[in-house]
C-alpha cells in the first residue's frame, strides 16, 4: 500500500504523494506558492522537475532478479511482461543495436526510424530532416503550403479552365491541353502551371524543349 510521503505520517496515500489530511493542509496553506520538495514557486504541490523525480522514485523495478529495468505492468518490465503474456512468441533481437524487439522487420522502433530515414527521401525544405509525405515535402510543410494564402491550390474547375487554353509553345488548341507543373515539388498552384499539348509536354519532360513561363493569376 502506498503511504504518505510526509515523514512520520504513515497514512494511506490520497493524491500527489500525500494523505488526505496533509493534501488538504497543503491546498489551504501552500497552494500556488511553493513546491513542497524544493520550495520553488509553483501552481501545484510539486514543481515539474520535482514531480518527475517523485514519479521515477515511486516506480518500482522489475521483479526478475538482476533485471533492474523500470516496472511496466504487474511488477515486470516491458520485456519480461511481454514474455510472460506471450510465451509462444520468441524474443528477437534488433539487427542494428541488439535490443530485444518483436518487430517483423527485425529492428526496434528507433533503429527502424533511422533505417527509414536512410532509405526514403527527406523533406526538400532546407534544414528539415523529416520523411517526405507528399509532393517532396514532409507532413508539416505540406500542410503549411496548402494553407498558405499566397500559394492557393487550383481547384478541379480551375485546372479544367487552364487545360482549355491552347498550348503555350505551339499554339495547338484542337484538343484539351495537359496541365504541366513548372516546379513539380510546388504542385498545382497558381503561378506554377502552364498548358501544353501532348507532344510539347513529352518534349519538355525529355528536356528537348525548354519549359515556357507559367500562367500568372488574374
Amino acid at each position: 500500500m502506498k503511504l504518505c510521503s510526509i515523514e512520520g505520517c504513515g497514512q494511506k496515500h490520497s493524491a500527489q504523494g500525500l494523505c488526505v489530511k496533509h493534501y488538504s493542509e497543503h491546498r489551504r496553506q501552500f497552494s500556488k506558492t511553493k513546491c513542497i520538495d524544493c520550495g520553488a514557486p509553483c501552481t501545484r504541490i510539486r514543481c515539474k522537475s520535482c514531480a518527475i523525480g517523485y514519479r521515477k522514485a515511486q516506480r518500482g523495478i522489475c521483479l526478475v532478479p538482476g533485471c533492474g529495468q523500470p516496472h511496466q505492468a504487474k511488477g515486470y518490465c516491458k520485456v519480461h511482461w511481454r514474455l510472460f503474456t506471450h510465451p509462444d512468441q520468441p524474443l528477437g533481437r534488433c539487427v542494428d543495436c541488439g535490443q530485444p524487439c518483436w518487430s517483423r522487420s527485425g529492428r526496434c522502433r528507433p533503429c527502424q526510424d533511422a533505417y527509414r530515414r536512410s532509405q526514403h527521401p527527406i523533406c526538400s525544405v532546407p534544414g528539415c530532416e523529416r520523411l517526405v509525405r507528399a509532393r517532396g515535402l514532409c507532413k508539416s510543410h505540406y500542410e503549411a503550403q496548402r494553407t498558405r494564402p499566397e500559394k492557393r491550390w487550383l481547384t478541379r474547375t480551375t485546372r479544367q479552365q487552364v487545360a482549355e487554353k491552347p498550348c503555350q509553345l505551339c499554339g495547338y488548341s484542337r484538343t484539351t491541353s495537359h496541365v504541366h507543373r513548372v516546379v513539380p515539388e510546388r504542385g498545382y498552384v497558381e503561378g506554377n502551371v502552364v498548358p501544353l499539348c501532348s507532344n510539347c509536354h513529352r518534349e519538355v519532360h525529355a528536356g528537348i524543349t525548354p519549359c515556357p513561363e507559367p500562367l500568372q493569376a488574374p
